[in-house]
């Protein structure tokens, strides 16, 4: 989604829907005009910073610390858009030395994040890695990545389209009155693409004003002529819910009654109401410099979000719990309906979910990439391996071995090293020349199978295995696949590549 376009809209909706006078372009007017621009070039600036006193749960380790750095240093967001399915995002620091820290960024290139999205396959890199790894539609849908909600079947963007239509219709007839909305002037916008002349318009809002907003939306929400319809393509645009037809009326029905029960709840929600009942004053304040052209669409805004949430009574001054943050977010929009725009290469992008399990797919990122030193930082806390048929290179934990016998298949069954099992799943294994036994062993199970014979041990009862272990060239071989699942191992065969891939738990 837009993330830019987002945070400007979210803001934009609690203050807008606001007339500030005949001739200039009014909240509501902004907000409408740019519902209907899908591709333009977007730049924001967004930082946060952050105060606390006397709290038990404030963050202590260095990863937290440096989060927090980052947040209030601030980050540069740059977005191409092309249309609803295609945008172009880079992630940049507006201090990068503070990544230098890190094990993970070189101070000889400034650090940022790319991503970029088109019908649903998804493309992303760091600054540390020459190619970009590609995510296809199966891997957001299975993942909880944010961007899966893009994966939208025709009929549902279909549905979308319709409700965006209900939404402009809402705000139409919507007529709140803001406290503090003023028209400061015309003045010139600085952008990319030269110097614009921009409508100003300053907004400021309380906590009051807030709440005093959502409870007369709540209402009028109810109260919309079109609220069944909206609810109903809201019910049918979510496939998840499979609500039948004819249980649609009760459930809009209900929803209705739980939003007037949110709107009586914000009745209970005044300062002066939290105050008594927690103890704490909550103060926050939002103000928000819009520019905009003559055709209402936004050039620039500058919001910033300021919270102060602080007790009212403690054992002295010095012990008062006290929460202090501010957000700041600057967007810059420019080149409105762009007919095309320069992206990176993504030719020979990488297949991401083979490049997170297969090390030979891992090892064609660069050295220092961020994506190659935390995959196998991962996996060297994780009992993994990979093997392939009639190679005698493998992986163990993420690090090149390499194997004293090739791995080959016996009517169907890959036979491996015993070595190789017990290095990968942590167990030991013992070799009794006199029996021709091979004994793996854990904390938990023993396995034990002798070679020329299919009856194995387990724990003590006797199994079948699909074929024998061997002894070729001098070196015992056993049945990988028995062996690891026994030990409780994940298997998984690549017929292409005769890769196979193991993890024990």
């Amino acid at each position: 989604m837009k993330k830019t376009k987002i945070i400007f809209l979210l803001i934009v909706l609690v203050i807008s829907l606001v007339g500030c006078s005949s001739t200039n372009p009014s909240l509501k007017e902004i907000w409408l005009v740019n519902q209907d621009t899908s591709n333009k070039f977007y730049e924001s600036t967004i930082s946060i910073s952050f105060d606390a006193k006397e709290l038990n749960s404030l963050p202590t380790s260095e990863e937290d610390v440096l989060i927090l750095d980052m947040l209030e240093a601030g980050f540069v967001i740059d977005v191409k858009q092309k249309d609803e399915d295609s945008f172009y995002i880079k992630y940049r620091l507006n201090d990068p030395t503070i990544l230098y820290q890190t094990n993970y960024f070189d101070e000889q290139t400034e650090p940022f994040f790319e991503l970029y999205l088109e019908e649903n396959i998804l493309y992303a890199r760091t600054s540390t890695e020459d190619e970009f790894l590609k995510l296809n539609n199966d891997s957001l849908l299975d993942s909880n990545f944010p961007l899966n909600t893009m994966s939208f079947t025709d009929e549902q963007r279909e549905v979308q389209s319709q409700l965006l239509e209900y939404l402009k219709d809402y705000v139409e007839q919507f007529d709140f009155k803001m406290r503090k909305v003023r028209y400061v002037g015309k003045e010139n916008v600085e952008t990319p693409d030269g110097r614009i002349k921009a409508h100003h318009l300053h907004v400021e809002l309380n906590y009051e004003d807030m709440r005093n907003f959502l409870y007369y939306t709540l209402g009028n929400l109810v109260e919309y002529e079109k609220f069944d319809e909206v609810a109903t393509k809201i019910f049918e645009l979510n496939p998840s819910m499979e609500v039948p037809q004819e249980e649609i009326p009760l459930m809009i029905k209900q929803l209705k009654y739980q939003i007037k029960m949110a709107q009586e709840q914000l009745n209970l929600l005044t300062k002066e109401d939290l105050e008594v009942t927690y103890g704490y004053s909550p103060d926050i304040l939002i103000t928000s410099d819009l520019y905009a052209n003559n055709s209402a669409q936004t050039i620039k805004s500058d919001t910033t979000i300021s919270v102060n949430i602080s007790q009212l009574a403690a054992e002295s001054e010095e012990a008062k719990e006290e929460i202090n943050f501010d957000i700041n977010v600057g967007i810059v929009s420019w080149n409105e309906n762009p007919s095309e725009y320069e992206l990176p290469n993504f030719d020979s992008a990488l297949e991401f979910d083979k490049v997170i399990k297969d090390m030979d797919e891992l090892n064609k990122l660069n050295e220092d990439s961020i994506i190659r030193q935390i995959t196998i930082d991962d996996m060297k806390t994780r009992k993994v391996g990979q093997l392939q048929i009639g190679n005698d290179k493998a992986y163990v934990k993420g690090e090149e071995i390499k194997l004293d016998a090739i791995p080959y298949v016996v009517d169907g069954s890959t036979l491996v090293p015993i070595r190789v099992i017990s290095q990968m799943a942590n167990a030991d294994v013992e070799w009794n020349e006199e029996t021709r036994e091979v004994t793996f062993y854990d904390e938990f199970d023993m396995i034990v199978v002798q070679i020329g014979n299919k009856i194995a041990t387990v724990n003590g009862y006797e199994i079948e295995m699909p074929v024998a272990p061997e002894i070729n060239n001098g070196r015992a071989l056993v049945p990988l696949r028995f062996i690891s699942e026994s030990l409780y191992a994940d298997v998984e065969y690549d017929a292409e590549t005769k890769k196979i891939f193991i993890e024990f738990y």
